[in-house]
């Protein structure tokens, strides 16, 4: 199924089948086959109940659903329409720790443990904050529902939020990444310093001992994680700052004028003739919580 890092979409297998039998000259009467519409796509009976794109337990490659590659989907969708999009990778597996959180393409069937690289059909969801000087040291919201690997190196999560930020990827993305305590895992003991989180090692899995200390992480649930990006002009860490009590809030950090320190904002639009009406209407739906992650997290996919 290609190298590590190798998307593949899951589509119905149900409705994949339909579609080949009346793609491949198996109909025999013309008018029927005149007659008859492809209905749209129909993933969601492949999807659990936990509002997010994770899939049921149990299903079963050829019987429940098949890969296609990206261009097939694209093209496939924009004939018949439907969804939601399933994208799921291809990661490496130690054949020794191999469990049941993929399909195995071989003939020999999914406990074939000389493969390799499979397709991870059940990784973990995570929802990332962002924490940069903007926030002033503190996590605001960036993204939901984000596919985490329980196979690939933390550092492939990072280089994908990059992305997201408009971060140029051949420039160094100087960044940290944090595990929230009330991210689903649970720890029997927690030093008050450790409250907010710890610091994960970006080389390790997102379920190696050394990232998860005396945590457990709890099947189903949504783990927290924290982006902080590094202050390129001074080299500060946002929370490092917020910890150390350096002040961050606007009206401790008044200059001896009086004047408040000019920062790079996260709200405002400019405006175009007069647009001020559409800006401040778009402001105040995007400051919608409920509404902005109604979108941010594809769930209207399934309306």
């Amino acid at each position: 199924r290609g190298p590590s890092g190798t998307l593949w979409h899951v589509i119905n297998a149900e409705w994949w089948r339909t579609w080949e039998h009346f793609t491949e000259g198996k109909v025999r009467d013309d008018n029927a086959a005149r007659n008859y519409s492809m209905g749209k796509i129909d993933n969601n009976m492949l999807l659990s109940d936990e509002g997010i794109l994770s899939l049921k337990q149990g299903l079963r490659w050829h019987r429940d659903f098949e890969l296609v590659e990206p261009l097939v989907w694209s093209a496939l969708q924009a004939w018949h329409d439907g969804g939601p999009p399933i994208v799921r990778s291809v990661v490496p597996f130690h054949s020794n720790k191999r469990i049941d959180m993929s399909y195995s393409p071989s003939k020999s069937g999914a406990n074939n443990v000389e493969e390799e690289y499979d397709v991870e059909l059940y990784p973990l969801f995570a929802t990332v904050f962002l924490c940069d000087k903007v926030s002033r040291g503190e996590p605001r919201p960036f993204q939901q529902f984000v596919p985490l690997s329980r196979y690939l190196p933390l550092a492939d999560l990072v280089d994908t939020l990059s992305v997201g930020l408009g971060r140029d990827p051949t420039k160094p993305f100087h960044s940290r990444l944090w595990l929230m305590d009330s991210s689903g895992a649970s720890t029997s003991s927690r030093s008050e310093k450790d409250s907010l989180g710890w610091m994960l090692d970006l080389d390790l899995t997102i379920g190696d001992e050394r990232n998860m200390r005396d945590a457990q992480l709890a099947k189903g649930e949504n783990i927290n994680l924290v982006l902080e990006l590094k202050n390129d002009s001074d080299g500060t860490w946002p929370r490092s700052a917020k910890t150390n009590n350096i002040p961050v809030d606007a009206s401790e950090s008044e200059s001896a004028s009086g004047e408040l320190p000019v920062g790079d904002g996260i709200v405002g639009l400019y405006n175009m003739g007069n647009t001020c009406y559409l800006n401040s209407t778009i402001q105040c739906l995007s400051h919608t919580p409920i509404l902005r992650d109604y979108f941010t997290s594809k769930a209207y996919l399934r309306d």
